[in-house]
């Protein structure tokens, strides 16, 4: 039994060999022609059939499956070359009838001889005459790994029981056969009376033949079935294929061209598109990071425009440089809408946060405090959560008078984003109690009549409502009020502010500016001429013609302290303006010399004693290097060049 195990593995490995021999030879054989193929086929059909029975006879030969159990021993006595030449010699016997079709009569019955043609062949490649299959067929019942496999099969290693008929198979299939094999066997047995080794052999040989025909008969049928199912599909395909092969060639050919084209154009059209979308996604992605780039730069630009406004200073009206154009612009525009006047602003500003170390001018004193520049807080605002201007509060030190003196304390300020939030925040707090009672009796009607009075009225009425703790906070005030002549905007529009001052003139000579040609003409001044005291002279003549500001300092201080006001151009000189030398000598080098423009080209001044002379004749005799000027410096209007 073990030998027939190893027999059964060795057949199983060549049959999936043998498989893949006819998957090769069919692929092969379905370019040949079809009488190469039948010729082809015959030859296999009958090399397969030899096989195939050869492969059958060797595993069920065992002629214990159908002796009895006296022959069993007489069989097993003899040696195992007698056996094995006995079975090859009855074995190929039956195969050889199996061959030419001439089947022997069984002990048992007797059939009609089969043919060769009429047997299927068993790979399922069709029969002799028949059109060859595609693929290798397996019927589902008898085969499912490879050739051969789960076919019905008589039983493997008996067990035998007390009687000798009993025998247990294991096939599905072969229960049948081999219950018809035992049948015949027994019979043959009893009408035996002498048991030789030929007549076992030959035995044994006959019923496994007669087991492989029942065997073939069953996988004929399935397989017969399969061949007209696969041969139907045939059908249908070549039906379907004879409809497009009964077209026409040139029909055929024009469908063909048609659908290429079609194919072609279509392809085109999407390339196309594809191409021309992301030619537009390029531009876009470019335009975006343009856009972007440029709005960053237009930015950039404001934000630099925007600081350099805020630091620009309010040039060309006497004013400290701290004093900046954005902070004019909100002065003058609260002035407008509810009446403060601007000199008391800008007095403020000077108070509490001018002449500091921060900003333009902060190397030399001439800068902002550290909160006006940095927090951008002008008048020591402190922070509360009502302050619609702020934008935050800042914790810093700060001076404080008290009823035991000065101290020193740690507050709260407000934040602002720029200049004009804090004077608009400082307009709107005055607009308010407990200020708005105390100052309403001061503001300004902006009906061009306002008065000085009525600005230093305003400053006492925001002392008194507790805007500052500092006692002589007033007199600050008031003090830079009358220095810089900031009355004069207190009647102005933002629009006049602009065409005033800067040493711009348009050629109009004002009351103002007559009067004070006409007294320096006939020095009709405060104080005579005496040597030295050139600056005296031109002051006094100022406080003769009514100025409203009054120019203070020697000569080479008004050059300093107004030089915002005028220019350094020696053409269109406005009449009644202050103009700067260097002088000559030792005074000259310390202080410089002054005197009054008058117009036509000519200079009334004092050089000890009165002189009207050109200004081409004035400026050459002033020798002396005074700050690092020599001869002449400008032109200088204190308050602004007035306005007609």
């Amino acid at each position: 039994m073990r030998l027939n195990e190893t027999k059964r593995k060795q057949r199983t490995s060549q049959e999936e060999v043998l498989a893949e021999l006819f998957a090769e030879a069919e692929l092969q054989g379905s370019v040949r022609k079809k009488k190469n193929w039948d010729a082809w086929m015959e030859q296999e059909e009958a090399q397969q059939i030899e096989k195939e029975m050869q492969v059958y006879l060797e595993e069920y030969s065992d002629p214990t499956l159908y002796l009895t159990l006296k022959e069993v021993k007489a069989w097993n006595r003899m040696p195992k070359s007698k056996q094995k030449r006995l079975l090859e010699k009855e074995s190929g016997q039956v195969l050889q009838a199996w061959k030419t079709g001439k089947r022997k009569v069984s002990a048992g019955g007797g059939s009609k001889a089969d043919s060769m043609e009429d047997l299927v062949f068993l790979q399922g490649r069709g029969t002799k005459s028949g059109t060859p299959l595609h693929g290798i067929w397996k019927p589902e019942k008898v085969r499912k790994k490879g050739f051969g496999e789960e076919r019905p099969t008589a039983p493997h290693n008996p067990q035998r029981h007390s009687s000798p008929g009993a025998r247990q198979t294991h096939s599905k299939t072969g229960k049948q056969a081999a219950a018809g094999v035992q049948s015949a066997a027994s019979s043959v047995a009893s009408s035996a009376s002498t048991v030789t080794p030929a007549t076992l052999a030959a035995r044994t040989a006959k019923k496994t033949a007669q087991t492989f025909k029942n065997y073939v008969q069953e996988v004929n049928q399935a397989a017969q079935q399969a061949i007209g199912e696969e041969r139907a599909k045939l059908e249908d395909t070549k039906q379907q294929n004879a409809q497009v092969g009964d077209l026409p060639s040139f029909v055929k050919y024009v469908g063909a061209t048609i659908g290429s084209v079609v194919l072609a154009g279509a392809a085109m059209v999407l390339q196309l598109a594809a191409a021309l979308l992301t030619v537009l996604v390029t531009m876009l992605a470019f335009l975006l990071v343009a856009v972007l780039a440029i709005s960053l730069i237009v930015s950039v630009i404001m934000s630099l425009i925007g600081g350099f406004l805020d630091q620009q200073p309010a040039t060309g009206h006497g004013l400290p440089p701290f004093i900046t154009e954005d902070m004019m612009e909100a002065f003058f525009a609260v002035q407008e809408e509810s009446g403060i006047p601007v000199s008391t602003g800008v007095a403020q500003v000077i108070a509490e946060s001018g002449f500091g170390l921060y900003g333009p001018g902060g190397d030399n004193g001439q800068g902002l405090s550290q909160l006006a520049f940095e927090y951008k807080n002008l008048f020591g605002i402190k922070y509360f959560s009502g302050d619609k201007y702020a934008i935050g509060g800042v914790d810093l030190s700060t001076g404080e008078e008290t009823g035991n003196g000065n101290t020193t304390i740690t507050a709260a300020f407000a934040v602002y984003p720029d200049y004009g939030a804090c004077i608009r925040q400082r307009g709107w707090m005055l607009s308010r109690e407990p200020y708005a009672s105390k100052v309403s009796p001061y503001l300004n009607k902006n009906d061009k009549n306002y008065t000085k009075e009525a600005a230093r009225g305003f400053v006492n009425g925001i002392r008194a409502a507790g805007w500052a703790t500092d006692s002589a906070y007033v007199e600050k005030c008031v003090q830079h009020m009358d220095n810089y002549n900031l009355y004069r905007f207190d009647n102005m529009t933002y629009e006049e502010y602009q065409k005033s001052g800067g040493g711009n003139y348009d050629g109009t000579v004002t009351p103002l500016m007559q009067s004070i040609v006409d007294h320096a003409a006939k020095n009709q001044g405060i104080y005579p001429c005496t040597p030295d005291m050139c600056a005296q002279w031109v002051t006094g003549i100022y406080q003769a013609a009514g100025a409203p500001t009054i120019p203070y300092g020697n000569a080479i201080d008004m050059w300093n302290n107004y030089k915002n006001t005028g220019n350094t151009s020696m053409e269109n000189i406005p009449p009644g303006a202050i103009v700067c030398g260097s002088g000559y000598g030792t005074m000259g080098s310390i202080y410089g010399h002054v005197g009054i423009y008058l117009g036509n080209g000519m200079v009334a001044n004092n050089r000890g004693y009165f002189s009207v002379e050109s200004l081409e004749e004035w400026c050459s005799w002033q020798t002396a290097t005074c700050q690092g000027h020599q001869g002449w410096i400008g032109w200088v209007f204190p308050g602004g060049v007035p306005a007609s």
